[in-house]
């Protein structure tokens, strides 16, 4: 990447921001074209690797994933804007910190409230992770300049 004034942890942010747009791209292809397919193979992986019985995924929550796909959509869009200027839109970053920290939340309460579906588990590891690197990159970012 050629030198454009940035510090190290801008450029780093500027980074992980594009690989989030990418992996929430992805994701919302994904989701909107094979989601019983996904939950379902996940549900087979603790089963498999952990021994977790969990029912099959349930179909017909089409509702439930365009908004899914629509949010997945809106965070790519709030990464690609916060990589296109950080110094001006790092603030973007706070839409995938909060966003994710809702959902991590949500899959933990869910594992223990609705059934322990092992893609809950997975949704809030993953979800959880996203929130802790993003929030850490930002803050990083948001300091080098002080």
């Amino acid at each position: 990447m050629r030198d454009s004034g940035f510090t190290r942890q801008e450029r780093s942010f500027i980074t992980l921001m594009r690989i989030w747009a990418a992996a929430f791209l992805v994701a919302a292809v994904i989701f909107a074209t094979l989601p019983d397919v996904l939950l379902n193979y996940l549900n087979d992986i603790g089963r498999v690797f952990a021994g977790w019985q969990s029912p099959k995924a349930v179909g017909g929550g089409q509702f439930w994933l365009v908004l899914a796909c629509s949010l997945l959509v809106s965070l790519s869009y709030a990464c690609l804007v916060a990589q296109a200027k950080p110094l001006r839109n790092t603030g973007y970053a706070n839409i995938v910190i909060l966003a994710k920290f809702v959902s991590a939340a949500g899959f933990t309460a869910m594992l223990f409230v609705d059934s322990m579906q092992f893609y809950y588990l997975v949704g809030a590891v993953v979800d959880g992770l996203i929130f802790i690197i993003t929030w850490r990159f930002y803050a990083r970012a948001a300091g080098s300049r002080s």
